[in-house]
C-alpha cells in the first residue's frame, strides 16, 4: 500500500513537474511574417505583404517560429480555396525586426525575378496570417481523393 502511495505521488510530481517544464520551453512574441507561395508547375510566384503578428511563439533557445506550421497551413489553405492548388508550397519567413522582415522580401521578390518567375503580390484585403489560436481547428487541405467518387460507392 505504502509503494502504491509513492508511486502515484512520484507520478502526479513528475506530471506536474513535466508540465512547467513545457510551459517555459517557448516565449510569446511580436514578429513580422511573409509567405511565398511557389510550385514547380507554374512559372507564378506569389508573395503576402509583411503582417505583423502580436502573439507568435517562438522557441526559448533557439529562437524558432513554433506556428510556422499554423501560418503554412493557413496560406496553403488560400491557394486551394482560391486557385484550386494543393500543390503550392506555403515559405514562411519571419523576423523580429520589421526593417529586416522589408529588406528579406525585397531580396526574395528580386531572386524570384531574376530567375524569370512572375511574382504576385496578395493583398491585405485577400489574405491576413491569423493568430494561431484564433485559427478555426481541424479546418485543413482536403484529402487527395476525397474529390474523387469511387464507384463502389454508388
Amino acid at each position: 500500500m505504502i509503494t502504491l502511495r509513492r508511486v502515484s505521488l512520484t507520478l502526479i510530481l513528475s506530471l506536474i513537474c513535466l508540465g512547467a517544464a513545457r510551459s517555459q520551453t517557448f516565449t510569446t512574441n511580436k514578429v513580422y511574417v511573409f509567405g511565398v507561395g511557389d510550385s514547380m508547375r507554374d512559372s507564378t510566384v506569389y508573395l503576402t505583404t509583411i503582417q505583423q503578428i502580436d502573439s507568435a511563439h517562438l522557441q526559448k533557445h533557439t529562437g524558432f517560429l513554433l506556428d510556422r506550421p499554423d501560418f503554412a497551413n493557413q496560406l496553403s489553405l488560400y491557394f486551394f480555396k482560391t486557385e484550386g492548388d494543393k500543390t503550392r508550397l506555403p515559405i514562411i519567413y519571419f523576423f523580429k525586426d520589421e526593417r529586416k522582415a522589408v529588406k528579406n522580401q525585397m531580396r526574395v521578390r528580386k531572386r524570384y525575378l531574376d530567375e524569370g518567375m512572375l511574382v504576385k503580390q496578395i493583398e491585405p484585403s485577400e489574405f491576413q496570417f491569423a493568430p494561431v489560436l484564433s485559427v478555426t481547428i481541424g479546418e485543413s487541405l482536403p484529402d487527395k481523393h476525397s474529390a474523387v467518387q469511387d464507384d463502389d460507392d454508388e
